[in-house]
């Protein structure tokens, strides 16, 4: 267009259009435009062109846009977002309004020649859009967004805006920011002219964030509303974020140094934003890392406890080291949640001075000692140890290693505070415990010796009127001692005895019976003058024992029926002595634990390898005297029950014996099925051990 033309625009009137200069040429800005004769905006668009003016109208001439019309309320419903800046240079104090849309994506769109690129469906047009200088009155912030920029003269150039409204009608409204910054394809003349435009937006960007309190705006009705208020929440800035960035990023002028983060120089160079990031662009690192810093409390919070839980598997050695890695770690490592439970398994310590000072600044309360490494000195480490734990009064529970007699005596001297001592792998033969009576709080002790314990009197037991747990095993002449002790201590819930063969007959009369608080029994080495059939009747009488461990018992003829009587029983196992009349054994254990079929719940049954192994003997003895008949068992363990062999699945009835007596070689895959079928609501566990191993077995261990 050649210089003085104007731009002809057939059959259309318009309200104002300018044509405003820049480096390009001239750039049209529409306000209220009316379509009075059918025609578009779009047209409008289409037939005007660049030219140094246009003829001035009154706007008064033509009727005002009505910016409450439904029609422009359409684009929210498909995500379009609306925003009014409001500026002001320093050359000129007076305010000029600016409208923004944004599109779905999150592009910024200034023009109805702009607008025209995104409308490809046919759900809006032009029509829907307004880009007067008003609010339509959305009273979500989300939706339609309103807020005051103060810009230097680069960002003045984008056209001509009408002024702002009265401050006595509205006030500047705090929201998220984007940089002014023109999107279309540029010269190098431009692209210098954007750079120095978007330093300078970002600038007045940063110096705007410091504002610790604005002022809010909304429209409702028509009618504006003010208040006070803080900046806008969390949402907003991520929203702001968003905006930026997506101006950045489509500005053809942005300076990029990195693919994360973006740079940009004020005019003279001497200062710099950096770090820039772009979420939208930039992968999922950036999304992650504001992420994290939005909820950077929490998140702190999170790691803190993930490596409190992680610390829990750590030894000691180990815990003291992560401690020297930084101060969280530091105070990670030393929180009492670590220290209360020490553990020594597979560590060895050098200075026992050194742990007890540990153990008393972390106020440990329970050591574990078991299988800690030992030097080569041996026992010459004990001195000490008795020693330097004598200071650790947070002590509550102590569980020992190999270590001799002398160091459970002065521990009982030099902690009276202990509740649990736990000392089951004494090397000495002997053992004193007139000591023990000044352990007032103790709850649980266990003393047991690797080679057979020696005691020579248990009275000061008597004084422990707290004591809920007692194991004493292995002691040599138990009976020889005064066994009526044990009925005097009232609270005892659970009792484990061992060399139970010559215990008086009044044992389980005089004895067990005044135990009524008692819920779990184990009775070891119960053979040959043993009072078996006695103590299982008073076990039938005691109401609250539920849990009954028989270990080498030895299982004679009658003994189904005494414990057929156990009905309050709910754990059973029994490990039978396998010397003579195994058969025999098998039916009455057999036998005796199907009539508990209703009440009981845990069943556990040791057979000891020496017992299959004299089985499958005589099993191949039988094969040879009779080659045409089929191994009974074939390749499987078995063992030999006495003719019939007890079974009531399915409705049958336990059968007597008959005469002369036939034994039975069962397998134990077989009999594990037929106590699964006679006892469907009991767990049923078969082991296999050798007898050096019954022992160390126990109900808790194997349910």
């Amino acid at each position: 267009m050649g210089k003085g033309k104007r731009a002809r625009i057939p059959n259309k009137r318009y309200s104002d259009i300018v044509l405003s200069p820049n480096r390009r040429g001239f750039k049209a800005t529409f306000d209220n435009t009316t379509d009075l004769d059918g025609g578009s905006k779009s047209d409008l668009l289409e037939n005007a062109s660049s030219g140094p003016s246009l003829p001035k109208r009154n706007r008064n001439s033509f009727p005002k846009e009505n910016i409450q019309d439904p029609k422009y309320f359409k684009p929210f419903k498909f995500g379009w977002r609306r925003e009014l800046v409001w500026r002001s240079t320093p050359s000129d104090t007076r305010k000029k309004g600016s409208i923004y849309y944004y599109t779905p994506t999150g592009k910024k769109v200034r023009t109805f020649r702009e607008l025209s690129d995104h409308l490809t469906g046919k759900n809006l047009t032009l029509d829907n859009f307004s880009f007067s200088k008003e609010l339509l009155g959305i009273d979500d912030p989300l939706k339609e967004l309103s807020r005051e920029s103060n810009c230097d003269k680069s960002d003045s150039g984008s056209g001509s805006e009408s002024p702002p409204p009265s401050s006595k009608k509205a006030k500047k409204v705090v929201s998220p920011k984007s940089y002014d910054s023109d999107t279309s394809k540029s010269d190098a003349k431009s692209s210098t002219s954007n750079r120095r435009r978007a330093a300078s937006s970002i600038l007045n960007q940063t110096s705007e964030q410091s504002e610790p309190e604005a002022e809010t705006s909304t429209r409702k009705g028509g009618k504006m509303s003010l208040r006070k208020g803080r900046a806008p929440p969390a949402k907003k800035s991520r929203l702001a974020k968003n905006e930026e960035a997506n101006e950045i990023e489509t500005s053809a002028s942005a300076v990029r140094s990195s693919p994360r983060k973006t740079r940009t120089s004020q005019r003279s160079g001497n200062l710099k934003v950096t770090s820039i990031t772009n979420t939208n662009a930039n992968g999922p690192d950036e999304k992650h890392e504001a992420k994290f810093m939005e909820n950077y409390m929490q998140n702190i919070s999170f790691g803190y406890n993930t490596l409190l839980h992680v610390f829990q598997y750590l030894k000691v050695q180990d815990l003291l080291r992560a401690g020297c890695v930084c101060s969280m770690w530091r105070d990670i490592a030393g929180s009492p949640m670590l220290w209360r439970t020490i553990r020594m398994k597979n560590s060895q310590v050098h200075s026992f001075v050194g742990l007890a000072n540990a153990l008393k600044k972390h106020g440990t309360v329970h050591l574990d000692l078991r299988k800690m490494l030992l030097p080569s000195t041996g026992d010459d480490i004990w001195p000490e140890f008795s020693k330097a734990i004598t200071g650790v009064d947070t002590l509550r529970k102590i569980e020992l290693c190999r270590c001799p007699a002398s160091v459970v005596e002065e521990l009982t001297k030099s902690n009276p505070h202990l509740e649990v001592i736990n000392a089951v792998t004494i090397k000495c033969e002997s053992l004193n415990l007139d000591s023990f009576n000044a352990l007032k709080c103790v709850k649980e002790l266990r003393l047991k010796s690797t080679c057979g314990l020696s005691i020579k009197s248990i009275d000061s037991l008597r004084e422990l009127k707290t004591l809920k747990i007692l194991s004493l095993t292995s002691v040599t002449d138990l009976h020889k001692l005064d066994l009526s002790v044990l009925a005097e201590l009232v609270n005892l819930e659970w009792l484990d005895l061992g060399e139970c063969t010559d215990f008086p007959k009044n044992f389980g009369s005089d004895i067990l019976l005044k135990l009524n608080r008692l819920e779990k029994l184990r009775l070891e080495k119960g053979q040959g003058s043993c009072h078996t059939f006695e103590i299982l009747e008073a076990v039938k009488d005691m109401e609250r024992l539920e849990q009954l461990e028989l270990v080498n018992f030895d299982v004679k003829t009658g003994f189904d029926k005494a414990i057929g009587l156990c009905t309050n029983i709910k754990k059973l196992m029994i490990i039978p002595t396998y010397i003579s009349q195994s058969a025999t054994t098998n039916n009455m254990v057999l036998s005796g634990v199907l009539q508990l079929h209703e009440s009981l719940s845990h069943f556990v049954w040791g057979v000891t390898l020496e017992l299959l192994r004299v089985t499958e003997l005589f099993v191949d003895q039988c094969e040879d005297s009779n080659k045409n008949e089929k191994k009974p068992g074939g390749n499987g363990d078995c063992i030999p029950v006495l003719k019939p062999v007890p079974d009531i699945s399915n409705g049958r009835s336990i059968q007597a014996a008959s005469n002369p007596p036939q034994v039975e070689i069962l397998p134990l895959p077989n009999l594990q099925k037929l106590l699964l079928n006679s006892l469907p609501t009991t767990r049923v566990k078969i082991l296999k051990i050798p007898f050096h191993a019954t022992w160390r077995q126990t109900l808790s261990d194997t349910v």
